[in-house]
């Protein structure tokens, strides 16, 4: 399918804070791009309409809420419900972003940096060797009761937990190998990325191959679109980059939630978007964001010569 004159589809995954999520909206709202919007069913106080109002010039897609558990195949499905959504359209790219991101660049600028960038996919990565403890366990061996445990960075804590420990070690045991010799490349990243058209189609294409290697897998997400890429023609024009702004809590193994001392340093970075943020947290961060874009983007209005 070829895509259509619409430049960009915005695929967003939200489950909290609509805070956040309104004003990342109003920022991405434009002519030239659409949103699709995944809303997670156990978000029961999402106001839905107060949310379709902030967007007034890009068309907003809802499509239908599932229940997404954090590590499993869910996040993936979702994933493919967005890009299979918006595929059907068409665009030039898609963008996968959470609800608590924000842009740190106007829509009207990232669609300028694609479009230089002459095709290229915007997906980091890390490659992991056949031997590789990096990550592979993560999908060489069955990961049980993941709905059930968690997050947690030691599931051996809970009942759910220690019997997946148990069936994880009796697998090792008996040398329990889902990749086997493939002769396959596998990549590991940041799940949020920035891809083509072609790329977009690619995986919807292959959605019966990553459901039998992915379903039970951990985090799965963060390893399937990348290993699709690695081993395909695709490979070649993937920058090792997703243009995303992401400090990493290592002592909590999760992203930092940035607060107004970051601005700067957000702002400068040169990435599309940042990850992650909260209005609890700090809301300062991101009015100050929010102002800096919208100001942004009524420049360009002025400078395209359209009217308010």
């Amino acid at each position: 399918m070829k895509a259509s004159g619409r430049q960009s589809a915005f695929l967003v995954i939200a489950h909290n804070d609509a805070f956040v999520l309104k004003k990342q909206l109003e920022m991405l709202d434009s002519a030239e791009n659409d949103i699709y919007l995944h809303i997670d069913k156990r978000w029961k106080t999402f106001p839905w309409e107060e949310i379709r109002a902030s967007v007034r010039l890009s068309g907003l897609y809802r499509i239908p809420s599932m229940k997404v558990y954090w590590g499993t195949y869910s996040l993936i499905q979702c994933e493919l419900n967005l890009l299979k959504a918006a595929a059907a359209k068409g665009y030039q790219y898609y963008h996968l972003i959470s609800g608590v991101d924000l842009p740190l660049k106007t829509p009207q600028e990232i669609n300028s940096f694609c479009a230089l960038g002459q095709g290229k996919e915007y997906i980091e990565y890390q490659e992991g060797g056949t031997d590789s403890a990096r990550f592979l366990h993560k999908i060489r061996y069955y990961h049980f009761f993941r709905k059930k445990i968690g997050k947690t960075l030691d599931y051996r804590t809970t009942l759910w937990g220690k019997a997946a420990h148990i069936l994880f070690l009796i697998q090792r045991k008996l040398n329990v190998d889902r990749i086997g010799n493939q002769g396959q490349r596998f990549w590991k990243g940041s799940e949020w990325c920035s891809i083509t058209h072609d790329l977009a189609e690619y995986v919807i294409s292959q959605e019966k191959w990553i459901k039998k290697r992915f379903r039970l897998t951990l985090c799965g997400d963060e390893i399937f679109i990348q290993t699709l890429a690695a081993n395909s023609p695709f490979a070649s024009r993937t920058v090792n980059d997703s243009m995303r702004y992401i400090v990493w809590d290592e002592a909590n193994d999760e992203p930092v939630t940035f607060e107004s001392c970051h601005y700067e340093e957000l702002m400068e970075s040169g990435a599309f978007f940042a990850r992650k943020f909260s209005s609890q947290k700090n809301r300062e961060i991101i009015e100050k964001i929010y102002e800096k874009i919208i100001e942004r983007k009524e420049k360009e209005r002025e400078e395209n010569g359209e009217n308010r």
